[in-house]
């Protein structure tokens, strides 16, 4: 009978996850595909030990589903939706680990499927398609040896840890969340004697070794991002702890989010001391404290992306499901499982009826999910098109990596396109580069004027023969405005922008170009840009990249 039950309870599980799933991959293929996604999906078309940005992990997870697949659209979303299902049915599993109820177990699961963080990164491939799934499946190992002993959950739990870091760096907090949990735990000191444990260590190392090789090979350059908390545009941008809040209070709603930080503590400190003393959930609690309360303090530093937190999202539905009110009606159940849908439901229905919404409330086009994504297809096939009329030997040359990597992906047979990243630092800039003595046909797309970088084009202009600009073009589609792009035919590119940049003093470049001194000083001033930042720039490239 208990078998039976178990049985009828996957079922049900399984039917949840399989049903949403499916709906998240709909959307998925429905919308554009975003910059970040093109970018990833370029690091699985040049694999290698490690990555500026990140480990190998989301190159190979990409490439596993395009060598199936075929590098589609498809193959990008059902590598997000299949291993983000996975880490939900995991995050049940942990929750019956734990001992709650079946009804427990499956808000947990719900939250995990539908907290509006995870609902909106599901089918969306970036390396948090990997690094989360993981992240859960290394809890879930270490609560499984937490239990019950096992010696092969404990080298589960030092494989997924490995495999975590190949995916993102910021699997270094679940370390320290481990050793945390072993410090004020005393009791549990008598793993420090299982031949188990330096084994797991050994394999962890193994697996995240290419991580240090490539950067051994490349001057440290990824653990200099790492440390700088860079994004991949090269820029650390100034601290805002209160975006940070109302970024966490967003991704998990603010409803569940509250409840996260007072059910615990609804029956007093007796019934939090409770759960602090047992070994499993005290595990539980580092986990999801070590993220939040880590970035809160980062914050106050630097600027923090929301995502960098969802890997705690898993241990906090699993507190907030074990603190909720007694769930032996089903009724009760049932308000909650709502109660946990809403945020996803009307999302998807801001989704699918965005048009007919924004007439009745009067709202900007520009509110609509991944608006700046859409019309992206239709600008590169405009600009392959100026290309093949005026020299078809000429290559592609993007402005930024985020439009090489949409070209690479948008032009047929999807080959690689270069970027500039004038005075910028990612994935590209170890990538190859633009060839010397080379036509190329510079491209900028934006979602309103072409704003150009600061440095692009007295850059162009003293690099090539002769630049040809021609003005901005629209896509439009239904009368409706989408993206703006500018193209500049450029004869024979001479040297790279870090030479070039050494070779002419930065004051006098400009001069020459702004001949009025007092609009010289404003340029300078607006830009807030010195001649020693920019140096900088180009000694870090030189050293970063071999030639």
């Amino acid at each position: 009978m208990e078998m039976e039950l178990k049985k009828q309870n996957y079922s049900l599980v399984l039917a949840i996850i399989f049903s949403i799933g499916l709906l998240k991959l709909l959307i998925g293929l429905y919308l554009p595909l975003l910059a970040d996604e093109a970018y990833w999906w370029m690091f699985s078309r040049n694999l290698d030990f490690s990555y500026y940005d990140q480990g190998p992990g989301v190159a190979l997870h990409i490439r596993l589903f395009t060598s199936l697949f075929g590098e589609t659209k498809l193959a990008l979303k059902l590598a997000a939706v299949i291993t983000t299902s996975l880490g939900n049915f995991l995050v049940y599993k942990i929750a019956k680990e734990l001992g709650l109820s079946t009804n427990q177990a499956l808000i947990a699961l719900c939250l995990s499927i539908l907290l509006p963080g995870f609902f909106l990164g599901s089918f969306v491939i970036v390396h948090d398609s990997s690094f989360i799934p993981l992240w859960i499946a290394a809890m879930y190992f270490a609560l499984r040896f937490i239990k019950r002993r096992e010696n092969y959950s404990l080298l589960g739990f030092f494989i997924c840890l490995g495999l975590g870091a190949l995916s993102k760096h910021t699997m270094i907090f679940f370390v320290f969340a481990a050793l945390l949990w072993l410090l004020i735990t005393p009791k549990e000191w008598k793993i420090l004697k299982n031949p188990f444990l330096y084994l797991g260590l050994f394999l962890t190392a193994m697996v995240v070794s290419p991580i240090l090789i490539w950067n051994y090979k490349h001057n440290w350059a990824g653990f200099e991002m790492v440390l700088g908390l860079h994004y991949a545009g090269g820029v650390n941008k100034s601290s805002s702890t209160i975006l940070y809040i109302v970024g966490q209070l967003i991704a998990f709603s603010p409803l569940f989010y509250s409840a996260f930080w007072i059910l615990p503590f609804k029956k007093g400190w007796k019934n939090f001391l409770e759960f602090w003393k047992d070994p499993a959930w005290c595990f539980t609690l580092i986990n999801a404290w070590i993220l939040p309360l880590s970035f809160l303090a980062i914050s106050t530093k630097t600027s923090v992306q929301a995502n960098w937190v969802f890997p705690s999202f898993p241990a906090m539905v699993v507190i907030i499901s074990a603190n909720l009110p007694d769930f032996s009606k089903k009724s009760k159940a049932i308000f909650w499982g709502i109660v946990a849908c809403l945020p996803a439901v009307l999302f998807i229905l801001f989704i699918l009826f965005f048009h007919q919404i924004r007439g009745i409330l009067k709202l900007d086009e520009r509110m609509e999910f991944a608006h700046g994504n859409f019309g992206y297809k239709e600008a590169i096939v405009g600009i392959e098109n100026f290309r093949e009329s005026i020299d078809p030997n000429a290559g592609l040359l993007a402005n930024t990596y985020q439009d090489a990597a949409r070209a690479s992906w948008y032009l047929p047979g999807k080959p690689y396109v270069p970027s500039l990243n004038v005075l910028k630092k990612n994935q590209f800039t170890f990538w190859e580069q633009p060839q010397a003595g080379k036509n190329y046909v510079v491209f900028h797309v934006s979602d309103y004027l072409c704003k150009k970088t600061d440095f692009l084009l007295f850059y162009l202009d003293y690099a090539c023969d002769e630049v040809v600009e021609k003005p901005e073009a629209e896509i439009r589609q239904n009368g409706r405005f989408l993206k703006r792009y500018q193209v500049w035919y450029c004869k024979n590119l001479g040297e790279h922008w870090n030479k070039f940049f050494v070779n002419r003093r930065y004051d006098e470049v400009l001069k020459e170009i702004v001949s009025n001194l007092k609009e010289f000083d404003k340029l300078k001033a607006k830009h807030k840009v010195s001649q020693s930042t920019i140096m900088k720039l180009i000694a870090d490239f030189n050293r970063d990249v071999c030639e």
